[in-house]
């Protein structure tokens, strides 16, 4: 009997530990992933990604068939029956005469990285758009929070409001003043609900995920010193320029090779064979040299046409140089006002909002605030909260706007991608 409540015992133990490694593992699998982790994530179930990454691939092949040698050697083998019966057999070689063949593996090696530059404008592109949806996202979460607070403040200042009206201490229209609030403050929050779904749709289909958790940005916005950025360094290293460079080199790489296409490569054959006449047979040797003539067509036009590519890439890359200094600017700029200006509200406003509520609520049970005056002194302290989550919104939104326009998304503290 002891040996099988012993036994009995430990598979409730087993029973009790297996339970709590379940329950743990649940809680694992809905905790929020850290933003880094996030986004992670996000590049890595993309199908676009995978698909620049293909690319990238595909374009490696291409530089290394470029690579390969131009010509293969072709067999001939002729006979021949007459009055002398002639037998040959023999080789020819085309050859690479201009080194075309290093011509064409330069362009194929400037196509990756053309592809790579590409790949890499896509990247921070896609995790810019996925952090200002989650931006975006956080807040009007914490919008929908405020609003449903309100909510409950102005439903518990009706139901106080009633007992109130009943006992008559306090007129009829104070109890409809009240009511009308909270109806207004439900009509908000589903205002502001509505928002939040939308947001959440965002993230949703930017990012291709549907899980329970959102990571959260920090409270805490970054620093950013305007006068250290150093403008032409960090233009120079834009992704999106890093496209027109490229570009750029890789229709310089197609000049040297129409230039060198313009020049014909011969051919050189090698024969031996034997010729069997009626009265003897005699061996035969011979070389033969074949050189294209180039009279009809100079191919000319093919360097021409480079020229043009290799001229429009670098106008393109000065004028996206130009876009960008402007805008690089102007976005640090935005980014140190909205800072500035969260900063000063974080100061200006000090205490937790519940702290004023709880004065607020006790001067008007005490009398010494009316109904009208509690109901403004609710709504300015509840929309204040919620213009300081706008304003902190708001900051981030500029901050991932300044992180993609500086191509610093992916070297951010805070991902490191």
């Amino acid at each position: 009997m002891a040996l099988y409540i012993s036994r009995l015992s430990g598979l409730k133990l087993l029973s009790i530990s297996t339970m709590v490694m379940v329950i743990c593992s649940a809680s694992v699998s809905y905790a929020a992933p850290t933003p880094r982790h996030f986004i992670q994530d996000v590049l890595e179930s993309n199908p676009a990604i995978q698909a620049a990454k293909t690319n990238i691939l595909a374009a490696k092949a291409r530089q290394s068939a470029l690579g390969k040698p131009l010509y293969n050697p072709e067999l001939i083998a002729e006979k021949e029956n007459a009055i002398d019966n002639t037998e040959l057999l023999g080789i020819n070689q085309t050859i690479d005469w201009t080194n075309k063949r290093g011509a064409r593996e330069q362009v194929g090696a400037a196509n990756v990285l053309l592809a790579q530059a590409e790949f890499d404008s896509f990247q921070q592109r896609l995790i810019s758009d996925t952090l200002s949806a989650l931006a975006n996202y956080q807040f009007q979460s914490n919008a929908v929070v405020l609003a449903k607070k309100r909510v409950a403040l102005l439903e518990k200042f009706v139901t106080l409001t009633r007992r109130r009206y009943e006992s008559g201490d306090i007129a009829r229209v104070n109890l409809d003043l009240a009511q009308l609030a909270y109806s207004e403050s439900v009509a908000q929050q589903a205002n502001e609900e509505s928002k939040a779904n939308h947001a959440l749709q965002k993230l949703r289909a930017v990012t291709g995920l549907r899980q329970a958790r959102w990571p959260r940005l920090p409270e805490k916005l970054p620093r950013l010193s305007i006068k250290k950025i150093d403008i032409e360094k960090t233009l120079r290293n834009l992704p999106v320029v890093g496209i027109f460079n490229q570009q750029y080199q890789a229709a310089h790489a197609r000049i040297k090779l129409a230039e060198r296409n313009r020049y014909p490569d011969p051919t050189i054959g090698v024969q031996g064979g034997r010729n069997y006449g009626q009265s003897e047979s005699r061996k035969l040797f011979g070389l033969t040299l074949s050189i294209p003539l180039f009279v009809r067509n100079s191919y000319g036009a093919e360097v021409d046409a480079a020229n043009y590519d290799a001229t429009e890439a670098d106008s393109k890359r000065e004028n996206i140089i130009r876009e960008m200094r402007a805008e690089l600017i102007s976005s640090a700029e935005r980014y140190q006002y909205l800072y500035n200006a969260t900063s000063k509200w974080q100061h200006a406003t000090g205490k937790p909002l519940g702290d004023g509520i709880v004065l607020i609520e006790r001067l008007w049970k005490a009398g010494e605030m009316n109904s009208t005056d509690y109901l403004v002194q609710i709504k300015q302290r509840v929309d204040s909260e919620i213009a300081g989550v706008e304003l902190r919104g708001r900051a981030w939104d500029a901050w991932i706007d300044w992180l993609r326009v500086s191509g610093k998304v992916k070297r951010w503290s805070l991902l490191k991608v």
